[in-house]
């Protein structure tokens, strides 16, 4: 028999790297083909140290002043995170301290942000989540293929890819609540073979726990999960408790932070009516799909006519492995048991926590972050089990939902499966394309609540992706004239703005123009030299395209 284990090692480790591979193909790929979106540029910004009110304000700029937020300045400046982002965001740390540290490394020189370089952390941040989430299956399910199978989910798991392949710190949350469950998982086999766990893995545990809600605060809701998952399967277990205990105590450190964005309009989209039937239906619908997308995924719609083909393809898969599961899906083991019994917390806290904030958490996918980790775990179990079985329709089960995973997965990084709802590229192309002379672009700022607001990330995202392309950049400047941009706001949290003055300068313009509004377009912005040429949304920006005459006046 030790001949046997030492003969199937080789296999093992190739199998492993081949997954690992797969993983980072996947990760890798896709990084510079898509625009960033605007939750992208604020991340950036932060990451580099920066704030958004670097942004000139109320006055017209060529593009590379427009950009200075996203301009690297060549230093190592923590504190500078640090400040800006309590300042104006309502996110912890840790993944911007990160990324600073990792931007210093990649891109030492001052200059504007590359979106490859940002992205790739998030990547490779992703594969080590499938690193762990392997060696969480290897334990749970006691067998080297139960590690390769959750390794395989994990790579090809369409929402945790997608949290992989942007600039934001979702991929850091992922790889923390896997190596949170990892610990969970060891004490749960520690109390089945009624063992004490070592302190080391319980100080692990905490440590990773607060190192989690230091990158997201909805980190919390994986606590409570693994809380109420421990009432269920080890509700004596002392030590368990002691150390969810200590990780909770860690989480109430940040509770002085979190107060001070009270009011803050970044959240305000989460609120529902609880009144209305349809909004409290919602919340246990979209909850299911988050669980769901974790392993197949439908295109949830297409913003390029080309993804409508692939869009269908990917939700036929998804049915068809919904189907396959429960006709094929027989047999419960402890390790099934185990992950069942997460997911069921995980959502039971999410959708109870949505419900009594009058906040819905199920209305983002990425807030699921925490419940991925459980989902993979139960479905390598799933795929273990069955695979044990002697019956071939299991087998077959196992082969049909691998390969609707991989379909949904690749659709991911064509942009037709879980695509984000803004494409800068496509406003952009509509923009060039419209355009006859000077182009100018204006975005009215709104201030929504009264808490930190990051500003102006919307036409930022769209400046930033023109700024990588200059072909486009060329074809933006049809009469040989620089693209000019002006950002018209003022307000709270921004002393001395004037949108006056950004009216001003529009109408000093001596030039024929084309005057593209992204978002609003505020009659006080527009002069009687103006005329409406189009007015709609091009890749979900909403627009509105003015030709003006020379010598605008008021």
């Amino acid at each position: 028999m030790p001949v046997q284990r030492k003969a199937q090692q080789p296999r093992f480790w190739s199998a492993l790297a081949a997954v690992i591979l797969l993983a980072l193909g996947l990760r890798v790929a896709p990084l510079v083909l898509r625009p960033p979106w605007m939750d992208e540029a604020a991340t950036a910004i932060f990451s580099a140290g920066n704030s958004s009110r670097n942004l000139p304000l109320n006055q017209l700029v060529d593009l590379n002043a427009f950009l200075a937020p996203l301009q690297g300045s060549g230093r190592f400046m923590p504190e500078q995170v640090l400040q800006h982002l309590f300042a104006e965001d309502n996110h912890p740390p840790l993944y911007f301290l990160l990324a600073h540290g990792w931007l210093r490394l990649v891109q030492p020189d001052a200059g504007l942000a590359d979106i490859g370089w940002h992205r790739l952390l998030p990547a490779l941040l992703g594969v080590l989540a499938v690193l762990v989430s392997g060696a969480v299956g290897r334990i749970a399910l006691g067998s080297p293929r139960g590690g390769l199978l959750a390794a395989l989910w994990m790579a090809i798991s369409p929402l945790a890819l997608a949290q992989s392949l942007e600039i934001r710190h979702y991929s850091l949350a992922i790889l923390l609540s896997t190596a949170s469950l990892l610990c969970f998982v060891r004490v749960w086999r520690a109390h089945r073979a009624t063992q004490e766990v070592p302190w080391s893995w319980l100080i692990f545990w905490v440590l990773i726990n607060g190192a989690g809600v230091a990158c997201h605060y909805f980190f919390v809701m994986g606590l409570l999960m693994q809380a109420l998952a421990t009432a269920v399967l080890m509700r004596s277990n002392r030590r368990c408790w002691l150390a969810l205990a200590a990780s909770m105590a860690l989480a109430a450190l940040w509770l002085p932070a979190l107060s001070g964005f009270a009011g803050s309009g970044q959240s305000s989209w989460l609120q529902f009516d609880p009144t209305q039937p349809a909004a409290l239906l919602a919340i246990p619908m979209q909850g299911l799909l988050g669980v769901l997308f974790t392993a197949v995924a439908p295109g949830t719609y297409a913003v390029h006519g080309w993804q409508w083909p692939f869009a269908v393809a990917a939700g036929l898969a998804t049915l068809t492995a919904v189907v396959t599961t429960l006709r094929d899906g027989r047999g419960a083991t402890p390790s099934s048991r185990l992950f069942a019994v997460l997911v069921g917390s995980g959502l039971v806290v999410q959708i109870g926590l949505s419900v009594l904030l009058l906040s819905d958490f199920t209305k983002g996918f990425r807030y699921s972050f925490f419940l991925i980790p459980a989902v993979v775990g139960w479905l390598a179990s799933s795929c273990e089990a069955w695979l044990r079985a002697s019956d071939p329709r299991q087998h077959r089960a196992v082969t049909t939902l691998l390969i609707c995973a991989l379909i949904s997965a690749i659709g991911v990084d064509a942009g037709a499966v879980l695509p984000k709802w803004y494409s800068a590229d496509l406003l952009a192309e509509r923009i060039a394309r419209d355009s006859r002379h000077q182009v100018v672009l204006v975005y009215d700022h709104a201030p929504v609540g009264s808490g930190p607001m990051v500003i102006g990330i919307e036409p930022l995202s769209v400046a930033w992706w023109i700024a990588k392309h200059p072909d486009l950049l060329r074809r933006l400047e049809p009469d040989g004239q620089p693209l000019q941009l002006l950002l018209a706001a003022d307000g709270p949290g921004l002393p001395g703005a004037d949108r006056n003055t950004a009216a001003a300068q529009l109408n000093a313009l001596a030039e024929p123009t084309d005057l593209w509004f992204i978002g609003a377009a505020p009659e006080r912005l527009i002069s009687d030299q103006c005329r409406l040429a189009a007015r709609g949304s091009e890749g979900n920006h909403s627009f509105s395209h003015y030709r003006c005459r020379s010598r605008m006046r008021p």
